[in-house]
């Protein structure tokens, strides 16, 4: 028995955390957070999306991305009062090539 049927949770996991944390976060609390060194706020948050574009989910994670960039769209490419950088990253074959790709594109590691 293979593990890959629970690759579609993993993404849709990934994507509902994220989108709670920047609910939670609200408009007004973002607001005052010190983005840089010189004390202005940012006015861009940086949100990666690992979905599969490859493989067997692949049109699972087309689904999913889709879906996100219609949000997004409807809301003027904001979340939270805050405009979206958003990078989007293939989770791969395997967990590992999840996590290289998450760390080499979201966190510019690697």
């Amino acid at each position: 028995m293979t593990v890959r049927s629970s690759k579609p949770w993993m993404g849709a996991l990934v994507l509902a955390a994220a989108a709670t944390l920047l609910a939670a976060c609200g408009g007004g609390s973002l607001g005052g957070a010190k983005a840089d060194g010189n004390g202005s706020a940012g006015d861009t948050v940086k949100v990666g999306l690992l979905v599969a574009k490859s493989g067997v989910y692949a049109s699972v994670g087309r689904d999913m991305e889709n879906g996100f960039k219609l949000y997004l769209a409807e809301h003027g490419q904001k979340l939270g009062g805050k405009r979206v950088e958003l990078v989007e990253v293939d989770e791969g074959e395997s967990p590992q090539s999840g996590v290289a790709g998450a760390t080499r594109e979201l966190l510019g590691v690697g």
